[in-house]
């Protein structure tokens, strides 16, 4: 069973829901997001990490 419309905050709430799973992959690549026009959205999303 896969479900992608679903986030867990926590692992173990994964976990729970899906109790037959054994082990889990975690992609933490970084993705280039388009910067909104808005300023407020825009500070929103800043990060303050420098490249």
């Amino acid at each position: 069973m896969f479900c992608p419309l679903v986030k867990f905050a926590l692992l173990r709430n994964f976990f729970r829901a899906f109790p037959g799973v054994k082990g889990v992959f975690i992609d933490g690549t970084e993705r280039p997001v388009q910067k909104p026009k808005n300023l407020r959205r825009r500070k929103k999303m800043y990060s303050g990490k420098k490249r």
